[in-house]
């Protein structure tokens, strides 16, 4: 198996390349950050070098709490024009193409769970870019896109960012009353590579759509608690705020999803991948955070 992977420089494309590393699996790295990549048949010619099994585009980049952030119009046009390349490719050299997608192309007013058949209607420039993204690598008949919650690792800014507002504010914290199941970037790296390694060997594999994001469904505001809590045992000043823990929820606006949670039994029947827990995860963040 020999995996090329653009966007090895996102936060994903790290740990995923790490784990590759880690598994002895060959694979060829290319950043989506440096201009050059983008000037005509660069990328192209990149591929047809490489002779690569399969290729996995993880440019996109859905962080935490982020799906309402601006994209230039020039970071749309270069990824836009990369997932063209690539499906190009893939379609030439008849190999599988593995999509990193988002939550954010559905519109977040759904109460329960969303399972992949439901309607798309993105309200965020996230969700628009995903969408955009996910049919252009649907016309390859042998494809998987991927769908994930945010994800997080311990260079995500919103748990350092979180822990200084409730330090300064004495324990007030307005937070958008939104359901969520953050997932940690090492358990969708996982999860990436366990498909890859069954599209290797199954020549009948399930293309199409899958959805993964961590157990335990939750609101942001238990969310925000619960690893607050876990980095108060690390930091005097915090346990002192959360002494006089209150935080208020306010309701989300037109461009943030009410609820992100995707349903993950379509990827379990179809790969027999399993949902795993993000409790392990906070603990060596919040480890790392004060280290």
């Amino acid at each position: 198996m020999k995996l090329l992977v653009f966007g090895s420089n996102s936060p994903l494309g790290k740990c995923f390349t790490q784990l590759l590393k880690k598994e002895k699996v060959t694979y060829i790295a290319i950043s989506d950050d440096e201009p050059a990549i983008y000037e005509t048949d660069r990328l192209a010619k990149l591929l047809k070098e490489a002779q690569p099994n399969q290729v996995l585009n993880l440019s996109l980049n859905p962080g935490l709490f982020q799906s309402e952030a601006p994209i230039s119009k020039e970071r749309i046009s270069q990824l836009t024009h990369a997932c063209a390349v690539l499906l190009k490719s893939a379609k030439t050299l008849k190999i599988p193409m593995v999509q990193h997608s988002s939550v954010a192309v559905f519109d977040g007013s759904n109460a329960r769970p969303y399972l992949e058949s439901d309607n798309c209607s993105p309200k965020n420039p996230l969700g628009k870019l995903a969408l955009s993204l996910e049919k252009k690598v649907a016309k390859n008949e042998r494809h998987i896109i991927l769908r994930t919650e945010g994800v997080f690792d311990s260079g995500t800014p919103f748990f350092g960012n979180t822990i200084k507002e409730c330090i300064a504010n004495q324990g007030k914290l307005v937070l958008l009353d939104q359901r969520c199941s953050p997932t940690p970037i090492a358990d969708v790296a996982r999860v990436l590579l366990a498909i890859n390694k069954q599209l290797s060997c199954n020549s009948s594999s399930p293309w199409g759509l899958h959805q993964y994001c961590a157990l335990q469904a939750t609101h942001r505001h238990t969310f925000v608690e619960d690893f607050l809590r876990e980095a108060a045992q690390y930091d005097k000043a915090l346990a002192k705020a959360i002494e006089n823990l209150e935080i208020s929820t306010q309701e989300t606006s037109k461009t943030q999803l009410e609820n992100s949670v995707v349903d993950c039994q379509h990827i379990m029947a179809s790969f027999g991948i399993k949902q795993r827990s993000r409790g392990s995860a906070i603990k060596e963040l919040i480890a790392d955070l004060y280290a």
